[in-house]
């Protein structure tokens, strides 16, 4: 498993290394200090997403551990060319294209094989407006764990979407666990989705 996620790192500093030389128009100071990356959209990993433009990632410091409470849990957020509203029916599409991809090609247990209905991803609130984040929702996403036990894993995830303040891009912002949303832990986690923002 640690040599896989030495390479992802690698690939990850090999392309925040290609786009530093690239306006990234985006700030996010990481309030619960945790570590990430950011690489091109559509992934090496997703090629077929319809979106484009970067992701950035920020981990939970347990997130490899399957004994800590951070388990599986970080926050990314996705800057697209997208200046349109995405509906929830797209976010759908767009996050089963992204975890079928990450089950597909990361990972010691990653399948090849993996078929497309093995992700599944789920409404479990209405969007709602929020006047600092915009559009906000909730999901159950069964993803599959090719990290460890190449099994379903279910994954909680709130999604924000806003449009940056250039009017050009967009911002989708997972936070994702696989604790339940009345979990401590998504203090921190939405604190972390919270203080991102793209200028």
């Amino acid at each position: 498993m640690y040599k896989n996620i030495t390479k992802v790192l690698a690939l990850i500093m090999l392309s925040t290394t290609l786009l530093l030389a690239q306006p990234l128009p985006y700030n996010w100071p990481s309030v619960n200090n945790w570590s990430g990356g950011k690489f091109d959209v559509p992934t090496w990993f997703a090629p077929d997403m319809k979106v484009s433009g970067y992701e950035i990632l920020r981990f939970h410091e347990g997130y490899y551990d399957s004994n800590s409470v951070g388990h599986w849990s970080y926050v990314f957020a996705l800057v697209v060319n997208e200046t349109q509203e995405i509906d929830t029916s797209f976010l759908i599409d767009e996050t089963q294209r992204y975890f079928l991809g990450l089950g597909r090609v990361l990972g010691d247990k990653k399948d090849m094989n993996l078929k497309a209905d093995a992700i599944s991803v789920i409404p479990t609130s209405s969007s709602y407006k929020s006047s600092y984040t915009g559009q906000v929702q909730n999901f159950q996403l069964n993803a599959f764990d090719s990290w460890e036990s190449a099994q379903t894993i279910k994954l909680n995830t709130r999604i924000y979407t806003y449009l940056c303040q250039d009017k050009h891009h967009r911002a989708i912002v997972y936070a994702i666990s696989p604790q339940k949303f009345a979990h401590p832990i998504w203090d921190q986690l939405t604190a972390e989705a919270n203080a991102f923002s793209c200028p």
